[in-house]
């Protein structure tokens, strides 16, 4: 049984990850700041203009992030490709496009001790490169992204836990790597409910043929 976790502070973040289609994860270290924002849609009963009920649900999230970004992060997440060109040399226009990725962040409580890490599984970049310099300011510019986050195939924008679950250590790292959402289902739920599914699409194409 879980100890259950009644307040936490968010103090810093102490590990990102960027996981594209391909497999791949990608670690950002000097992180500034993950800020999120959630787009609700609403549905009202009325009567004589007066509202009698209402019901919100979320449809959408955004994500605003600031850091430091490796420069193959930034050419992945903006659509920065050197398609046609040769080696070294990569290019930005209107054939650039933002692909999906898994965001994951790690934050920590540094008053009780405590870890809580986020995950986004469908996001992409809603906002277009841009870039600062300015050879006077005495600290370097951090890279802003926006991201948009859409429902994934669970239809669910957001998954959270924190370190007082079992193997919370090992999970996190996972996690970090691979945000695989079997690892985090209970057993014989879903699974069996997209078997059932398949199983029902295969007896109607059966029935179809004979």
């Amino acid at each position: 049984m879980e100890n259950k976790i009644e307040k936490f502070f968010a103090t810093n973040i102490t590990k990102v990850s960027m996981q594209f289609e391909n497999a791949e994860s990608h670690t950002l270290d000097m992180v500034g700041s993950v800020e999120g924002e959630t787009e609700l849609i609403t549905k009202r009963v009325s009567l004589n203009n007066a509202t009698m009920k209402e019901l919100s649900r979320p449809t959408t999230q955004t994500l605003t992030f600031r850091g430091h970004l490796p420069v193959e992060v930034v050419r992945k997440t903006y659509g920065v490709t050197n398609e046609n060109l040769v080696e070294g040399v990569y290019s930005y226009g209107t054939s650039s496009i933002s692909p999906t990725f898994t965001f994951v962040v790690s934050i920590v409580d540094e008053f009780d001790n405590v870890t809580k890490l986020m995950a986004w599984r469908k996001c992409s970049s809603t906002s277009g490169l841009r870039f600062t310099v300015n050879g006077e300011d005495e600290e370097i510019a951090q890279v802003e992204l926006e991201l948009k986050v859409m429902l994934d195939d669970r239809r669910k924008l957001y998954y959270e836990m924190y370190s007082n679950i079992d193997n919370f250590d090992e999970l996190q790292a996972e996690l970090h790597e691979d945000f695989d959402v079997t690892k985090i289902l209970k057993a014989n739920t879903e699974p069996q409910i997209v078997e059932n599914r398949k199983r029902g699409l295969k007896e109607n194409v059966e029935n179809s043929n004979g």
